[in-house]
C-alpha cells in the first residue's frame, strides 16, 4: 500500500485496502477491517467511484454484521443498494443484501 501512497494512485490504494479489509475480515479482526474499509471508502467517494463506493460500504455492512453492529449494517447495506440501484447494476443490488 505504501507504494500506492508514493505514487499517488489513489485508486489503487482504495483497492489495495479493501483487499486487506478482506484477509481481517478473514481472521476476525473487525476493528481492523472496518479502518481499512472506511479509509477506502472516503478514497472511493473523493475519486466519485460508485462501483467501488457501493463494494466498500456492502463490505462495511458485511464487517458490521460480523462484529454484531446490526444497526451500522443496515444503514450501510441500504446505502449500497441505493447506489447500485443508481447505477442500475441489477446484479449487484441482489448481492448487497445477504441471504
Amino acid at each position: 500500500m505504501s507504494l500506492f501512497r508514493v505514487l499517488g494512485d489513489e485508486r489503487g490504494l482504495a483497492d489495495a485496502l479493501c483487499n486487506l479489509a478482506g484477509v481481517c475480515l478473514t481472521h476476525n479482526d473487525y476493528a481492523r477491517a472496518e479502518l481499512l474499509l472506511i479509509e477506502a471508502l472516503a478514497l472511493y467517494r473523493r475519486l466519485d467511484v460508485a462501483s467501488g463506493t457501493a463494494m466498500a460500504l456492502s463490505s462495511l455492512g458485511m464487517t458490521a454484521e460480523r462484529a454484531g453492529r446490526l444497526c451500522a449494517r443496515r444503514s450501510y447495506f441500504n446505502e449500497s443498494l441505493d447506489l447500485n440501484r443508481r447505477a442500475g447494476d441489477s446484479l449487484a443490488s441482489r448481492r448487497t443484501w445477504p441471504s
